[in-house]
């Protein structure tokens, strides 16, 4: 332990609670709840680029948004206990915490309950409070999930021509797919959620990219319902119910966020049911820590190359990269404006919609057959085996 380090503990434990909750994230204002927040050098800390999108959420919805002791998002005075039992609910009552709804999950098995928190009252204490009541229930803030791409790739990259393959229901968890999407694949694309919100740019984006294969068959849920405030894990727990009844054999999440207690149990549920699971990784750079739910164990973690098939500067990297692909996208937006798209967004759907090809429906066997087909598609990017920017390797031409 440095000098440095050892005065710097000393002074934290010597001060008041109070002082120790106030060390705020680098890069961000204080927090709008009293959380503690990393001391040095924290790996859980956000990159830049989401630290950007982090303050500007919060300083444009002050009132809908909050952050958790890691400083990720989540929604303002709620709290989600998954199937609590009656001590779990008497134990909220006696917290000050009133149940806003219960959402009963029927093709994952799963009941949500939804606490609202008394006003000015800690988040942080509040689910410290539910878990030392009941220690083997699953209690979690209601975090938030953002689009892991952004718009404008670099100018000189060249993008590769599209093809075509048969392939299977694919479902997509993204913000709503633009009417122009719609229209144009009418035969091929079903909606759920929000059906008068506006579109996503982003949501669209992948949606055009899914379909660039003639015979995907794919189901879109809009989490964002057109709000700017992301995507909370409750609105993708709703979303994944849809899907697993839907039967999609893969679901492409190109959304990135914290570990979560419900995350966690929709990724289990729907790893159970069969339903191959393939996420981005994240464009927090090749230092970040996991993101979440590419991170998860046994859902595909997808980073992004370039053009030349170099891993992109800002792809994560680490165990959890199963593979790569072109992150960059060209398309027309909603105006018919061309628009260039840039990060793992972007790869994670050409992964997913390649995995569809590979298995007929959900089944026990569904996750190996595509991981065994993707790995014999992939042109490995390491000299020797495995490499954390590109996992088993490349999937797809990146020209």
């Amino acid at each position: 332990m440095t000098h440095r380090f050892a005065l710097l503990l000393i002074a934290v434990l010597a001060s008041p609670p109070a002082a120790a909750l106030g060390l705020p994230l680098p890069g961000l204002p204080r927090p709008v709840d009293d959380v503690v927040q990393p001391v040095l050098g924290d790996a859980t800390r956000l990159a830049d680029e989401r630290v950007a999108r982090v303050r500007s959420l919060l300083r444009a919805h002050p009132r809908a948004l909050a952050r958790d002791p890691r400083g990720e998002l989540v929604v303002r005075g709620e709290l989600l206990a998954i199937e609590p039992g009656p001590e779990a609910l008497a134990a909220a009552g006696s917290l000050g915490l009133r149940v806003r709804e219960q959402r009963e999950l029927a093709p994952l098995g799963l009941r949500v309950v939804v606490f609202e928190a008394p006003p000015r009252r800690s988040l942080r204490r509040l689910l410290r409070g539910l878990r030392e009541a009941d220690p083997t229930g699953h209690f979690d803030y209601n975090h938030v999930y953002l689009g892991a791409g952004a718009i404008d790739a670099a100018p000189d990259e060249t993008l590769p021509a599209t093809g075509g393959e048969a392939a299977r229901i694919v479902g997509l968890v993204d913000g709503g797919v633009d009417a122009g999407v719609a229209a144009a694949d009418a035969r091929r694309l079903q909606r759920h959620g929000c059906p008068e919100a506006p579109a996503d740019p982003h949501g669209s984006a992948v949606a055009r990219l899914l379909l660039e294969e003639p015979r995907v068959q794919l189901r879109a849920a809009d989490i964002y319902c057109g709000q700017s405030t992301g995507g909370s894990v409750l609105r993708l727990a709703e979303a994944m119910a849809w899907l697993a009844s839907e039967r999609a054999t893969v679901v492409n999440l190109s959304l990135v966020g914290p570990e979560n207690a419900l995350l966690g149990r929709l990724v289990e549920s729907m790893q159970a049911r069969g339903h191959v699971l393939v996420a981005a990784v994240g464009n927090d750079g090749p230092a970040a820590a996991p993101l979440y739910p590419a991170a998860y164990p046994g859902v595909i973690g997808v980073a992004a190359v370039d053009a030349r098939g170099r891993a992109l500067p800002e792809s994560g990297r680490g165990a959890h990269v199963d593979f790569a692909a072109l992150g960059l996208f060209e398309a027309a937006d909603a105006a018919g404006k061309p628009r260039r798209w840039r990060g793992t967004s972007f790869a994670a759907p050409r992964v997913a919609r390649r995995a569809a090809l590979a298995v007929d429906a959900p089944g026990p066997d569904a996750l190996a057959t595509a991981m065994r087909t993707l790995a014999a598609e992939a042109a490995d990017a390491a000299p020797a085996g495995r490499d954390p920017a590109t996992g088993e390797g490349v999937v797809g031409p990146t020209r």
